[in-house]
């Protein structure tokens, strides 16, 4: 996978976490915010902690 395919893909997780119809809302349900009380993106590393630490059922 080239380059420009990779930043292509990471754009696209980007845009659906701070998409607040999309992954965002699924994760705000869950008790996991993508933005900061500013309304800033939080970062791909405290979300994907914060779901790690989260007992998810299916």
């Amino acid at each position: 996978m080239g380059k420009k395919r990779k930043e292509i893909i990471l754009k696209n997780v980007l845009m659906q976490l701070t998409d607040e119809a999309g992954v965002a809302s699924k994760l705000k349900e869950l008790g996991i915010p993508t933005l900061d009380k500013e309304g800033n993106f939080r970062g791909i590393k405290p979300i994907l902690q914060d779901i790690r630490e989260t007992d998810v059922k299916k």
